[in-house]
């Protein structure tokens, strides 16, 4: 079913560093790779670095790191089951008006069709933040806008925060800290782990480790990026509740408004100061 998935993509037909391609895997193939790891006889191989245009600045590039076809289909199985986990599993079922307006709202989690009422029910609970919206399934920038418009209030600021090389940048010991709390199978985990440090051959044929972050062009990257984030993103969600007061209004912080007040009052000493000099002037000329 993994190789099924990636098949099709033109670019996982690009052959990594043993030369091979996806079009030439065949069901022994697989079936022997299976057998493999579940007697932990996989060997990952290293990737194949090449540099390719920036889509929103062609004059310049960025590294891209290419798996072989075979560690390819494996990523794709580790990414099903991960996205399992850590998207969570939920059933849709239709509800009576009382029980719908009682359900708290969350993006997603409840809607109407057609004077018919909808919530989720959650099987296996979800563990990415409900807030995040990058490099997730069912989610994009349409999904961000409709949260900031159905769920915002009284927002005063939004920062904008662009993380330089954040695939590259990626501490590996917190990354598999943060999956071991929710995968208990000890052997997923050491496998993710030789599949993430297997480092990298650049065009100089050099190899480098992969000690630090996760490669970019690898499968399972960004859904890796999410979960590294995911302290972050409830952190965050920690510092809303701590500073909103029941139903989304802010609580006002009476320091700054004391400042902010005071700040006023000098101005308005301050321009009256300076108009009754300027008159001065005017009754001296």
């Amino acid at each position: 079913m993994a190789w099924d998935e990636i098949k099709s993509n033109s670019g996982n037909l690009t052959p990594g560093t043993d030369g091979k391609t996806l079009d030439g895997i065949n069901a022994k193939t697989i079936i022997t790779m299976s057998e493999n790891l579940k007697s932990n006889k996989h060997k990952y191989q290293a990737l194949r670095r090449v540099e390719i245009p920036k889509s929103n600045k062609p004059q310049e590039k960025r590294p891209l790191s290419i798996a072989s076809p075979r560690d390819k289909i494996i990523q794709q199985a580790f990414k099903r089951v991960f996205e399992i986990i850590f998207e969570g599993v939920s059933t849709v079922k239709e509800v009576n008006e009382d029980t719908f307006k009682a359900t708290v709202p969350g993006l997603g989690d409840k809607w109407r069709r057609k004077n018919k009422f909808f919530i989720k029910k959650w099987i296996l609970k979800r563990i990415f933040n409900k807030n995040s919206h990058g490099f997730r399934s069912d989610r994009s920038v349409h999904t961000c806008l409709k949260s900031m418009k159905t769920t915002w209030k009284e927002i005063s600021w939004i920062i904008n925060i662009d993380i330089r090389k954040a695939f590259d940048s990626i501490n590996q010991n917190i990354l598999f800290n943060t999956v071991e709390q929710h995968i208990g199978d000890q052997r997923t985990v050491e496998e993710l782990r030789k599949m993430t440090k297997v480092g990298i051959i650049g065009k100089d044929g050099i190899w480098k480790n992969t000690n630090v972050g996760t490669a970019q062009g690898s499968i399972l990257s960004p859904l890796l990026f999410n979960v590294f984030m995911t302290r972050l993103d409830d952190f965050v969600d920690q510092l809303s509740i701590k500073y909103e007061k029941p139903g989304g209004k802010k609580i006002s912080n009476t320091e700054f408004r004391s400042k902010t007040w005071t700040t006023k009052k000098s101005s308005k000493r301050e321009l009256m100061k300076l108009r009754l000099t300027e008159r001065n002037l005017m009754y001296k000329v």
